[in-house]
């Protein structure tokens, strides 16, 4: 009798797969109806750890083995793992201490649940004589995988200049994210400080002033005559 399960997503769950009956001799007599015993297998779906891999207990694929003669029962499992990513077939061996054995097959599922670990960081970034300055957010984080090549992701080249100073003097915000090829994700934001250091450039000019009959002179300078570049 052949049963299939639902798992939801990142759980683990054991679910009734098959069941099978072997014959089962503890010297009491060949063809006894006492002499059967009943394997029951499980289908398991576990969460791959850091090396993504599963470890998983030969009894953790029984599903309710039972012995006819009530004998203590003892399980092994082949493949006895650890298991990799993916669906494995294995042979569970049910054995009562009396030479009786009985075996059944399962299969243990492997998912990659885990989220990529992204890094971001801090930068400043300078402007330049321009008054501009342009990074590209791409470079700026970093992520790894229990299971494979994170990919990142983000905003791509983000341009600067003096009016952003103006607009957010405590620095932009730009977010960036990671993806493995089992769908999980994680995101951080990349901190930009933008900074203004080149100093500006003085234009002097000569001004003469010429003094009224009580000593007294003034001179006005228009704004255009000041010249100062940043």
């Amino acid at each position: 009798m052949n049963h299939t399960g639902q798992n939801n997503r990142g759980k683990n769950r054991l679910n009734t797969l098959t069941f099978c009956q072997h014959y089962h001799d503890n010297g009491n007599g060949a063809g006894s109806p006492r002499n059967h015993a009943r394997t029951t297998a499980q289908y398991g779906r576990n969460k791959a750890d850091a090396n993504c891999q599963a470890e998983v207990a030969a009894t953790a694929f029984d599903g309710g083995s039972t012995d006819p003669d009530m004998d203590m029962l003892t399980f092994s499992v082949s493949p006895a793992g650890p298991y990799s990513l993916g669906t494995t077939t294995v042979t569970l061996t049910v054995n009562d201490n009396n030479g009786g054995v009985s075996t059944c097959t399962a299969t243990i599922e492997v998912i990659d649940v885990e989220p990529p670990m992204i890094t971001c960081r801090k930068i400043i970034l300078y402007l330049d004589e321009n008054g501009f300055a342009e990074v590209n957010t791409d470079t700026l984080a970093t992520a790894t995988d229990n299971c494979s090549v994170a990919v990142l992701g983000s905003v791509g080249y983000q341009s600067f200049n003096c009016e952003s100073i103006v607009f957010s003097p405590t620095g932009y915000g730009a977010p960036a994210v990671a993806f493995d090829p089992s769908g999980n994700s994680s995101t951080c934001t990349n901190g930009i400080l933008i900074l203004d250091t080149i100093p500006p450039t003085a234009s002097c000019q000569n001004v003469v002033v010429q003094l009224d009959n009580m000593g007294n002179g003034s001179t006005t300078v228009k704004s255009s005559k000041l010249k100062a570049q940043n």
